[in-house]
C-alpha cells in the first residue's frame, strides 16, 4: 500500500497542508491549475470574498471540465461515424467484386 506523504500546497493566499498518496508532481500541478483559475476570478472581482472566488472558480473549471467531456463524445461519434462508413464502402467493394 502506497504510503501518504504530506504537501505544502498554496492556493489563492491559503497555506494547505495535503496528505497525498500518489504522485506528487501531478498533486502540484492541479493545485497550481486551481490556483491559476482562482487568481483570475480574482482579479476580475476584487472586492469578492474568497468564498465566492473559490465557488465562481469551481463554475469556471467545471464548465472546462463538461466541455471537454463533449468535445470527447463528439469526436468518439465522429470516429464511429467514420468507422460505419469505411464498412460500408468496404461492403460496398465485396458487393461489387
Amino acid at each position: 500500500m502506497p504510503e501518504h506523504t504530506i504537501m505544502e500546497l498554496r492556493i489563492l493566499d491559503t497555506d494547505f497542508s495535503l496528505k497525498a498518496k500518489g504522485n506528487e508532481e501531478h498533486i502540484k500541478v492541479i493545485a497550481d491549475y486551481v490556483n491559476s483559475e482562482l487568481e483570475h476570478v480574482k482579479t476580475a472581482n476584487p472586492f469578492t470574498n474568497h468564498i465566492r472566488i473559490a465557488i465562481l472558480g469551481c463554475m469556471n473549471i467545471t464548465e472546462k471540465l463538461l466541455n471537454a467531456e463533449e468535445a470527447i463524445k463528439n469526436s468518439e461519434e465522429a470516429k464511429e461515424n467514420g468507422l460505419s462508413e469505411v464498412n460500408s464502402v468496404r461492403d460496398e467493394l465485396e458487393t461489387v467484386k
